[in-house]
């Protein structure tokens, strides 16, 4: 076979041909002397040695064994490729026939063919370890390699792919990152940031390594890329519009521009700097667990987006983008953050949850933040070297996720039981995902769970799967890794997500009014349920199917119902139940602004700035289709914007906003406009009642919640419509 012309015989075959030329030389030796010699008058007989065939010789064509590859480029000259092939792969056993003797790669173009005979081999001794020598060229038009075991007999019909990007990041940047909360010095505790240096004008730093490319967008906006997406559609790259941030540096550069500060100090050291860092962070750690790199061309990330006070991070398609959410928190590029909308292009590619080419459902959108938010912890664990790394969003001191709760953030679901509490909002469903990830990463380690959720994304997560159809092929997926399925039914059962045959599902419903609360037992049993313990969280029990309790004090309690059923099979719901008596308080921080008149419907409110409380004498809505809420304040032209929210204590639980209807205004007047309210509010779909409700008004630049007001911005009232 010609296939063979350039390879060298392996050992046992050269040791093998030797015995046999040794053998035919005495055998030959022999046949000389017997035919010269005449003192015999008869041909003696010529025994022949028996032919030693080497033990455990190869006779098989090889399979391809490799189960994981992924190179990143570490020569960071242009066209230049170098650094170790990472391959995980079986121990070679001797006694194979099919066994390995070799790995060659071959380079492979954009379309996936083979280009030319193999130019890199791995020795027989050490099968596995392949290292590209330093300066080897890339080929025009060339963008992966091709791995493909061979042996003395054959090569494997299937080889490995392992797609690269060309590293050019030949210069290393010092400069501050971080924020006032947390500093740190790139060069200094740090490695130092990865870029490409020119001659160019004497020396150009140019943001971009080839990975990763980062572009400032001075608080403006892609116009175009955002009509687009409001359409479904995928933004363009456009390097003229978009080019990498640059700036005139030395051989020795450092990048110290570029803060955010005010009479409070420092908000944010360098985004650039930050994004830059974190982005090829992101980079190195797809393309370590997905065998490639994240996405078809480089990271390109765009920060400094939007107006100072926007709090955007998304993916358009094409680039991640993050604003400076200055003054509410410090920079939204994070690590986490940045890998989390990276995330979504991966997701795009890698799996049929791509909204830009078709419709995909609601749960597909819970999935795509999920898997984000686990990328970013994945990020994290990469760069601190530990899996203690649950809190979502936690460097930028804004909006966190709990990805070790169920409760992710405010208003997420207890359970997939409580599906419709979150309406359209797939974001208060991350946790059916994010939850069996943490529990799973406690038990296998967090590399193989994030193995076992990115071949899931791959081979069985669809456009309109549901939550419970992407647990169902994350169970499958993690049998197909080795794993035990029954973790995953576990898991997901925390959540109540049911993948068991046989089995229960404890969960129950709370109607709370003040200090009492009735509780439903809503359990699921493939059976029936028989036996029922309540553990109310004060030290009380009960063992009734569905008991009313009064709490003796306002509070949280974690309230636990464990169910058996007649097949013995047992499981636990814990839901965190507040109670209160009272509403929370308006405090007395002080405020740049005032309300100084306040009319409800055709009632004007004696209202003073200094109080907030006028709940004393409930006012009757006339017209409850069309109440007027006008609100005055002593400013005409506002410094910043402003958020108005108008809560309607609805269950009458001494809590506003527990339930979605409760928040009845939510509008936003913009900076420059007088500070006030003026709107119409239209109660006739809620539910009509003679009892008088609590209603709260609050009116600030940022309003986080009902409790997180000042006097002088609020106002309680009670209400009643019929």
């Amino acid at each position: 076979m010609t296939f063979f012309k350039s390879l060298l015989l392996p050992t046992n075959l050269i040791q093998l041909n030797l015995i046999r030329f040794k053998q035919f030389t005495s055998i030959f030796i022999t046949l000389f002397l017997v035919s010269c010699g005449g003192g015999s008058s008869g041909s003696p007989e010529i025994k022949l040695p028996p032919i030693e065939e080497p033990l455990n010789s190869v006779t098989e064509v090889p399979t391809n064994q490799i189960l994981h590859a992924f190179f990143r480029d570490q020569d960071s000259s242009i066209g230049k490729l170098s650094g170790t092939v990472t391959i995980v792969a079986p121990e070679v056993i001797d006694s194979d026939p099919a066994r390995v003797e070799s790995v060659w790669a071959y380079w492979v173009d954009e379309q996936g063919n083979k280009q030319g005979d193999a130019w890199l081999k791995t020795m027989k001794e050490s099968v596995y370890d392949l290292d590209i020598p330093e300066d080897t060229s890339i080929p025009e038009n060339t963008n992966a390699l091709l791995l493909l075991p061979i042996n003395t007999i054959g090569q494997a019909t299937k080889g490995t792919l392992i797609p690269f990007h060309d590293f050019i990041g030949n210069a290393e940047l010092s400069g501050p990152g971080g924020n006032k909360v947390h500093t740190w010095d790139y060069g200094v505790g740090r490695k130092k940031i990865s870029i490409q240096r020119t001659e160019e004008q004497g020396g150009l730093c140019i943001f971009d390594n080839g990975l990763v490319s980062i572009t400032h967008m001075n608080n403006t906006k892609d116009e175009v890329g955002e009509s687009y997406n409001r359409n479904e559609l995928p933004n363009d790259i456009n390097e003229n519009a978009f080019p990498p941030y640059s700036f005139l540096c030395g051989t020795q550069p450092t990048h110290s521009e570029d803060m955010i500060s005010d009479e409070t100090g420092v908000w944010t050291y360098s985004t650039l700097n930050d994004a830059m860092f974190y982005g090829t962070l992101v980079y190195n750690s797809f393309v370590k667990y997905l065998g490639e790199p994240p996405l078809e061309d480089k990271i390109r990330i765009r920060v400094h987006y939007g107006q100072q006070y926007e709090q955007s991070a998304f993916w358009d398609g094409a680039y991640a983008n993050f604003g400076d959410a200055y003054p509410l928190f410090y920079s939204m590029a994070s690590l986490d953050i940045i890998a989390h909308e990276v995330g979504h292009g991966v997701l795009n590619r890698i799996s049929d949850l791509n909204r830009f080419d078709h419709e995909i459902s609601t749960d597909a959108r819970t999935l795509h933040e999920a898997f984000g938010d686990i990328s970013g912890v994945m990020a994290k664990y990469e760069f601190t070297g530990h899996s203690d790394n649950w809190i979502h969003g936690q460097e930028n001191g804004g909006f966190i996720r709990h990805l070790d709760q169920i409760k992710t953030e405010n208003g997420a679901i207890d359970s997939f039981l409580d599906y419709e509490e979150a309406g359209d909002n797939f974001y208060l469903r991350i946790g059916m995902i994010t939850y069996p990830f943490y529990l799973l990463s406690n038990q296998w380690g967090i590399e193989p769970t994030y193995k076992v959720y990115l071949n899931s994304a791959k081979v069985c997560w669809s456009a309109l799967t549901t939550l419970t159809e992407a647990a169902e092929c994350i169970k499958q997926q993690a049998g197909v890794a080795g794993l035990s399925e029954e973790d995953v039914v576990e898991a997901f059962k925390v959540v109540k997500i049911k993948l068991f045959d046989q089995g229960v599902l404890s969960y129950f419903n709370a109607e709370k009014i003040k200090l009492r609360t009735q509780f439903t037992d809503d359990s699921r049993s493939t059976s029936q349920v028989v036996q029922w313990l309540w553990d109310f969280g004060d030290g009380q029990t009960s063992t009734e199917a569905s008991p009313e309790h009064i709490f003796a004090e306002s509070g949280s309690y974690p309230v636990k119902l464990t169910v058996t059923d007649q097949s013995d099979d047992q499981d636990t719901f814990e839901r965190l139940i507040q109670v209160t008596d009272e509403y929370c308080s308006i405090n007395s921080a002080r405020v740049d602004k005032h309300i100084t008149h306040v009319l409800i419907g055709d009632n004007n409110i004696n209202y003073s700035s200094t109080a907030w409380d006028y709940t004393q004498m409930p006012i009757e809505l006339i017209d409850p289709s069309n109440t007027i809420i006008n609100i005055q304040g002593d400013t005409e032209v506002t410094e910043r914007s402003t958020s108005w929210k108008v809560w309607i204590d609805l269950n009458d639980n001494g809590i506003y906003g527990d339930e979605v209807n409760e928040l009845v205004v939510d509008e936003f007047v913009e900076e420059g406009q007088p500070y006030g309210l003026n709107t119409i509010l239209d109660l006739s779909t809620l539910p009509r009642s003679s009892q008088a409700k609590f209603m709260r008004i609050i009116g600030d630049y940022a309003v986080f919640g009902p409790c997180s007001s000042s006097i002088g911005e609020a106002l309680d009232l009670r209400v009643s419509w019929q």
